[in-house]
């Protein structure tokens, strides 16, 4: 009774909230390749047309345009606010821009074809204020703004120029907005050796996904873009989002009873989508078991029986671990005898099985989730956050390789990533100690900055495994845990 209570509430809550689903979509598409003092591109007016097709199949009003000059580019993002600003506060607006792009006094700027560039002081005469951009899009007052800045290919200025090559710095997002990089800040992005470049290829696809929400979507391009250009490229988002956004909604399901009129079949229909929303983060067999029960067909029940199927596996696994706990090793060095296996994650990275382990985590609130798996997933949108007192000094990693490996760099995003605001607001890691299986330590000591840092040796090191342990921090400035975005082992054989 009660399962059925919480349907009939859900169905209920979306019926008198219809009106969202019939949001206005409307974007702004840029490619800019015919450059006329700057190296010319070949991708970005290719790249432009690929993310228009997507837009408009996901119920996008869009205008696209190539290869603007000066004034024209400017009256068309003039024209894109102010029709946003008389669409009204539900539309959602988009601006996607292809091109050449840099960044003077950390200020960031999209150029125009015919943007002649001898040197820095003429940047802000020949081009477009990104930050006016901003601006202009947070005046307009609608509900949410996404801007995608696929710029920064090469260098932008006039061959001969002296002028150093400088990707976009950070800049943060008006409240309802997210701003999308090609790559990270300060990097180059690549403009690819086809006909698109990685990251709008990445992107295309992801946003063709259905029932995947505008978080995902990119963090799937990230990850596509990093294994693409073996890390040379890594996107980067800024985010002041409070609701959630989907590209595309879930597809029905054609086995999906039909229920003799229109509007009882599309409560149907939410109340399932609404049911997996509660549960499609949770890590335990029984929640899938659920949803497959109240909905046999279920819009996502594919989805439910796969993960249900890999936790359970990833549960019989563990209690086979918890049976071998404390095995010794052939190198004759004992795994760390604090391990709780409880606390332990098998992944597999680039093909290769491995075992991750904490010593704690801090229990998930407020929906997020601060355990293993969010360290592992390569966005800056979540993140390992330890569970003990007194900023976690002690607190420790351990990855675990079924065999002997060679160990050649590890990878570690300090800090929680999410935003600047809360990246200080956690403490971070200053000084860690790294012990391996054949007895072999070292102190490392990490930046206070948001990214990823590489943590290399003078040669690699032959270990089962990999034990990183917090030795002293930076403190937070609210709250007293340690956080950590990223920890990823890199063994002989992957791509760094």
């Amino acid at each position: 009774m009660k399962l059925a209570a919480f349907i009939l509430s859900i169905c209920a809550l979306f019926l008198v909230s219809s009106p969202a689903l019939a949001q206005k979509r409307v974007a702004l598409v840029i490619g800019n390749s015919a450059y006329q003092y700057s190296p010319s591109l070949g991708n970005p007016a290719n790249d432009a047309r690929l993310i228009a097709k997507v837009l408009q199949e996901s119920g996008f009003e869009v205008n696209l345009q190539t290869d603007l000059g000066f004034k024209k580019m400017k009256r068309a993002l003039r024209n894109f606010t102010r029709k946003i600003k008389a669409m009204g506060k539900e539309t959602i607006g988009l601006v996607y821009f292809a091109g050449h792009g840099t960044q003077v006094n950390g200020r960031n700027f999209l150029l125009p074809v015919d943007a002649n560039i001898e040197n820095e002081g003429d940047v802000s005469i020949e081009t477009i204020d990104a930050q006016g951009l901003l601006s202009g899009l947070n005046h307009a007052g609608n509900q949410l703004n996404i801007i995608i800045l696929d710029a920064c290919r090469n260098n932008p200025f006039k061959r001969g120029s002296r002028a150093s090559v400088r990707g976009f710095s950070r800049m943060d997002a008006p409240t309802g907005s997210l701003i999308a990089y090609s790559t990270q800040p300060g990097n180059v992005a690549l403009d690819g050796e086809g006909v698109n470049s990685p990251y709008a290829l990445a992107l295309s696809k992801a946003m063709r996904e259905p029932g995947i929400m505008i978080e995902s979507v990119f963090k799937k391009a990230r990850q596509v873009v990093r294994n693409k250009t073996a890390s040379k490229q890594i996107p980067w988002e800024e985010s002041s989002l409070f609701g959630d956004f989907y590209f595309r909604k879930a597809q029905p399901a054609p086995t999906v009873p039909r229920t003799g009129n229109s509007s009882g079949g599309s409560a149907m229909i939410l109340a399932d989508t609404a049911f997996w929303n509660s549960i499609k983060d949770s890590n335990l067999p029984s929640a899938y078991q659920s949803y497959l029960t109240t909905f046999p067909y279920g819009l996502f029940q594919p989805l439910a029986k796969m993960r249900m199927k890999t936790l359970q596996s990833q549960q019989q696994k563990l209690a086979t671990l918890k049976k071998s706990n404390n095995t010794t090793y052939r190198t004759g060095h004992r795994e760390p005898s604090s391990i709780h296996r409880k606390n332990c994650l098998e992944n597999i990275y680039q093909g290769r099985s491995q075992n991750t382990c904490v010593s704690s985590y801090l229990p998930g609130q407020k929906g997020n989730q601060y355990g293993i798996a969010s360290m592992l997933d390569q966005s800056n949108y979540t993140a390992w956050i330890e569970g003990k007192r007194d900023h976690g000094i002690g607190e420790w990693i351990l990855t675990e390789f079924g065999q002997a490996e060679r160990v050649t760099a590890i990878f570690i995003r300090n800090g929680y990533n999410k935003t600047k605001k809360l990246f200080f607001l956690n403490s971070r890691v200053r000084n860690a100690v790294l012990s391996f299986s054949n007895g072999n330590r070292k102190v490392i000591t990490l930046k206070d900055v948001p990214g990823l840092q590489k943590i290399t040796f003078s040669r690699p090191v032959n270990s089962r495994w990999v034990k990183f342990r917090i030795g002293s921090i930076y403190r937070g400035s609210k709250y007293r845990d340690t956080a950590l975005n990223e920890f990823q082992v890199i063994t002989e054989g992957m791509q760094e």
